[in-house]
């Protein structure tokens, strides 16, 4: 005969969660709980994959409390979501923005992308103080939406300073030519940039330029771009 699904499910977990000890950490047993008390069937499937092994491998090597930061360390992206997900059911983490956490580990990957020290503070300060703050401040969790546009505008930013500096000179010694030139070669950047330049004049990092197609300077006081304005409405 074989095995009762839900026993077998139980069975898999306690081996896979029973950590160098000998035992399952207390911390882990919400995990255990949450899993073993879903579909058996399914649970059997997603147990039999070698990512959601090394995952709980991982976790029971461990020690002390499981936090989101702990699990924002592991990979795969995809195993690991499942997994807090489930801890947070079991009210053994609390709920968090996925969207903005997951948008916050992008923001230091792109600005490590950014060639200069200096340029890269920048950047990683307008993610910061015009976006993410924004968006933490906000009542509901962002869209995926507003993260993408959030995301691009970074990534704009990050692609126009390391453009400067290849084509001998910087976001606070740039000319209006400078700036028509990149965009020339570089169309679909033309809307993304604009948050990011008119950020930088009003914080001082760049002196007045504007982008083509647009009948004043960019200005803290006097641009308001639809893509920024969409994303903290």
């Amino acid at each position: 005969m074989g095995l009762c699904p839900n026993w077998a499910v139980d069975r898999r977990l306690r081996a896979l969660l029973t950590g160098p000890a000998g035992v399952t950490r207390p911390e882990l047993e919400p995990l255990l709980d949450v899993l073993k008390n879903g579909d058996a069937t399914s649970a059997m499937h997603w147990l039999r994959n070698p990512s959601p092994q090394g995952a709980l491998l991982d976790l029971a090597a461990g020690h002390g409390a499981v936090t989101h930061e702990i699990l924002d360390r592991m990979q795969p992206y995809g195993t690991v979501q499942l997994i807090r997900a489930a801890l947070v059911t079991a009210g053994a983490l609390p709920p968090r923005d996925e969207q903005l956490a997951r948008l916050e580990d992008q923001v230091l990957r792109i600005a490590a992308r950014v060639s200069d020290p200096g340029d890269r503070r920048t950047v990683r300060s307008f993610a910061t103080w015009h976006h993410l703050r924004r968006l933490r401040c906000r009542k509901q969790p962002a869209s995926y939406e507003q993260i993408n546009s959030a995301r691009t505008e970074i990534r704009a930013a990050a692609e126009l300073v390391n453009w400067l500096r290849q084509h001998g000179t910087t976001l606070a010694g740039c000319r209006q030519h400078d700036i028509d030139e990149w965009l020339t070669g570089t169309a679909w950047l033309r809307v993304l940039a604009q948050t990011f330049l008119a950020w930088a004049v009003r914080n001082r990092h760049a002196q007045k330029v504007s982008v083509a197609g647009q009948a004043q300077p960019l200005t803290g006081s006097s641009l308001t771009p639809t893509v920024s304005t969409a994303l903290i409405m």
